[in-house]
């Protein structure tokens, strides 16, 4: 069974091969300073500045889900209340999607969804109403199924759906009435589905653009991001930003100085989250987007930050990629602080973030296979 990463990176079922997949962009031990701009929807940002390395705080916990195998989205409709979706893996192979209640930071009873395959992420418009995106089953074993779209009433899945003309939906966010979800076809071509009133259109990004995530905002609209190339090959790929206007994305714009941006998070202004290329190996960033984004911040001792969320103007939380496990760095007015790992945890996949604090989601690696994590994550400030 293929999964997806957050990165856009893909791992079999064997975790200990998923994680060497993400381990290929090492950490460099020292700090880099990556002298380079940003062009994003026209906004030129200063040059890379380089993040406090004074001592990170102390680890934080996970814990694990017991009949999960890897949680790779999570969303939080309150304060108290979170969705997390992934899948568990039954041998000799056969997988399934799954959705956990998180309350307060506790997992609940993880429940099944029949006829997925994998969920890789989700999106609440209201307290109690969620949707989650991820792939459905195929006719056959060697058969690759639908993206499918999983509609979630007061922590309880209903019944899945399928999108035609796409394999797999990787991450979904929902503003007023619609809700947009990142798509590869079975051809392999990137898109962005269209829901609304149940009903779900398709339309196609530009060819060399790989869509990572997507978000939207009051003042910046909705914003896709991801990069163009390749960014797994040294230098072979190059972040990337495009609007998207009542479902239609434009035309994807570069973000220099930068190789891949897998992650935003859109309030009054965007944060995103992404990596460069120094020539030694992979740096991460924080990437401001937008007017009024901070510039480029480099990360040390990072190869990578993936995911990010944000609870309002200043606080923001981002997923790190390290050498050894995954670590969590908080942004405060687009300045990111040392990044703290996550004990227990092989990977992060997601984070999401409310104003009384964030959740953190993944698995971890075990001899009986991977198993689901979630760890509470503090607001910066």
């Amino acid at each position: 069974m293929l999964g997806v990463g957050a990165t856009g990176r893909t791992w079999s079922g064997a975790a200990a091969r998923g994680l060497a997949m993400v381990q290929q962009r090492r950490w460099i031990g020292r700090a880099v300073a990556v002298v380079a701009s940003v062009l994003v929807l026209g906004i030129v940002a200063p040059t890379v500045a380089r993040a406090d390395v004074s001592p990170g705080p102390a680890p934080l916990a996970a814990t694990s889900v017991a009949g999960s195998g890897d949680l790779a989205g999570v969303a939080c409709p309150t304060v108290s209340t979170c969705i997390a979706v992934g899948n568990k893996v039954f041998p000799p192979g056969r997988a399934v999607g799954v959705v956990v209640v998180v309350r307060n930071g506790i997992p609940e009873v993880v429940q099944q969804v029949p006829g997925t395959a994998s969920l890789y992420g989700v999106a609440c418009t209201t307290p109690t109403r969620c949707l989650a995106v991820g792939r459905g089953l195929g006719g056959g074993p060697l058969e690759p199924g639908d993206g499918a779209l999983v509609p979630i009433v007061d922590g309880v899945p209903g019944t899945a759906g399928l999108v035609d003309g796409t394999e797999l939906l990787t991450r979904v966010t929902c503003f007023l009435h619609q809700c947009l979800a990142a798509a590869t076809t079975h051809g392999g071509e990137q898109g962005v589905v269209a829901i609304e009133r149940g009903r779900t259109r398709l339309r196609l990004v530009a060819p060399r653009m790989t869509l990572r995530d997507i978000s939207c905002g009051l003042r910046t609209g909705c914003i896709g991001v991801g990069s163009l190339g390749d960014p797994a090959a040294p230098g072979g790929g190059q972040g990337a930003s495009l609007p998207i206007v009542l479902g239609r994305p434009g035309r994807p714009t570069a973000i220099l100085g930068t190789t891949n941006v897998p992650g935003i998070s859109c309030v009054l202004r965007c944060q995103a989250a992404g990596d460069s290329w120094t020539g030694d190996g992979f740096l991460g960033l924080t990437v401001g987007i937008g007017p009024g984004g901070a510039p480029l911040v480099a990360v040390p001792g990072t190869f990578g930050l993936s995911r990010v969320s944000c609870a309002g103007l200043r606080r923001c939380v981002a997923v790190a990629d390290r050498y050894v496990g995954s670590s969590v760095v908080a942004i405060d007015r687009g300045v990111p602080g040392a990044h703290q790992p996550i004990a227990g945890a092989s990977l992060i996949n997601d984070i999401a973030c409310t104003m009384s604090g964030c959740l953190a989601v993944g698995f971890q690696t075990g001899s009986g296979g991977p198993v689901g994590v979630v760890a509470s994550v503090p607001l910066a400030g």
